[in-house]
């Protein structure tokens, strides 16, 4: 059975190819000249919404620009949701794109603002004094044990992300700099 996915069907890959050049080395999507509107030819297309994705307008409707790109490079629509590997939201660098499960996409979520340990899935205990550490698997928070330190229960997370999560792992970190200048 065939998931459906929450995104607009994305305009045909020709009508992508005569408005829109998309540099894989970059990731920027930019306009061709022709294209009418506010465009200008040559202009990176889009502008970074509230999450930091970069949304392109085409006719009226509104876009992901990393779901374009996709388009543009493999000819159809993604299957899938799309992850920033690095998890940067408009890092759209071919390279740092891959289709993933919603679940696969959440794992390598960034650290919440919320939190305060400054660790993915670390959490202090006040009744008991001590850090708590966890992982959500299969939708269910998964107990991995409390430990004195926050970088402790970190480690023991960072492992059991590891080994649950695969590829999709995210340390989980707060302000730490995944891309590289």
């Amino acid at each position: 059975m065939s998931k459906v996915l929450n995104f607009l069907p994305l305009p045909g890959h020709s009508s992508l190819n005569l408005a829109l050049t998309y540099d894989r080395i970059t990731g920027e999507l930019r306009w061709k000249s022709g294209v009418g509107g506010r465009a200008k030819d040559g202009a990176v297309a889009g502008n970074l919404n509230t999450a930091g994705h970069r949304m392109v307008k085409i006719k009226g409707r509104k876009y992901y620009a990393h779901r374009i790109a996709w388009k543009m490079v493999h000819g159809a629509d993604p299957t899938e949701e799309i992850d920033h590997r690095n998890g940067i939201k408009d890092d759209n660098r071919l390279d740092n794109l891959r289709e993933a499960s919603k679940a696969d996409n959440q794992h390598n979520s960034k650290v919440r603002r919320d939190n305060t340990s400054g660790f993915k899935g670390v959490s202090f205990n006040r009744q008991v004094g001590l850090f708590h550490a966890s992982i959500m698997l299969h939708g269910k928070q998964r107990h991995l044990g409390l430990f004195l330190t926050p970088d402790q229960a970190h480690m023991a997370r960072a492992a059991a992300a590891c080994e649950l999560h695969g590829e999709f792992a995210f340390s989980g970190v707060r302000n730490q700099s995944l891309k590289e200048e």
